[in-house]
């Protein structure tokens, strides 16, 4: 990435470097920089490619992520942010890209750049994963939780407290288990899907079942709380 960390502008304009084998591919032009603060808009903060290599996109000083084609260096979409944007992530189908920005984590849809989700941490958030299947993401903080997001109901599902300042995390492939990486050098791996209806339950809708429900699901067995309210 390109640009003056002192605030001044670069060459008159921003600039944005992919590179491969030490040699420039393509060079993405951004706005001016501003004449009354040159410290506001000549500053990237962070860049990032989807999945498969086809967007890029990177984040400025003045809370802007732009997001292009990689091959074609056309720009596709850019969204405005109320803060600083720290980390973005694009999801595997490259339908939606998160940003990061203190305790706030943001889903957009990419074309209609519509916010789909927004999740609340306490703290400043490290980090965000979406599972393999794409309908879930995991969000950990320094506040020392990671919150389990089901991203078309728009619906938390899990919420786990390892210890202070989740730095990392990973769904493992079938999506049924999740792994956190925190402050004291430790990985913990976390159980998500249950392997029958009365332990999945919880996961699934985030309660008890009502007496309806457990003689729909369960059966004749006698009802009884599955839900320990962790």
């Amino acid at each position: 990435i390109a640009g003056d960390n002192k605030g001044k502008p670069n060459e008159s304009f921003l600039k944005q470097i992919i590179a491969s084998n030490g040699k420039i591919n393509k060079i993405f032009k951004l706005a001016m920089p501003d004449k009354n603060d040159p410290q506001k808009s000549a500053i990237v903060t962070n860049g990032v490619f989807s999945t498969d290599g086809s967007r890029f996109s990177i984040a400025t000083r003045d809370n802007i992520a732009y997001i292009w084609n990689a091959k074609s260096g056309k720009k596709l979409k850019q969204f405005k942010s109320q803060s600083l944007i720290e980390h973005m992530v694009f999801r595997n189908d490259n339908r939606i890209i998160v940003l990061m920005t203190g305790p706030y984590v943001r889903l957009y849809d990419i074309k209609t750049g519509k916010v789909l989700l927004e999740i609340t941490h306490n703290d400043r958030i490290f980090t965000a994963v979406f599972s393999v299947s794409n309908n879930l993401i995991a969000t950990g903080s320094q506040d020392g939780t990671v919150r389990v997001f089901d991203i078309s109901a728009s619906r938390e599902i899990k919420r786990l407290a390892p210890q202070k300042n989740i730095y990392s995390l990973s769904f493992s492939p079938d999506g049924k288990n999740i792994a956190a990486t925190h402050q004291n050098n430790n990985a913990l791996v976390y159980k998500l899907v249950y392997d029958n209806i009365e332990e999945n339950a919880c996961w699934n809708i985030g309660r008890n079942f009502t007496l309806e429900e457990w003689h729909k699901y369960i059966g004749d067995e006698t009802y009884k709380e599955l839900c320990n309210n962790e």
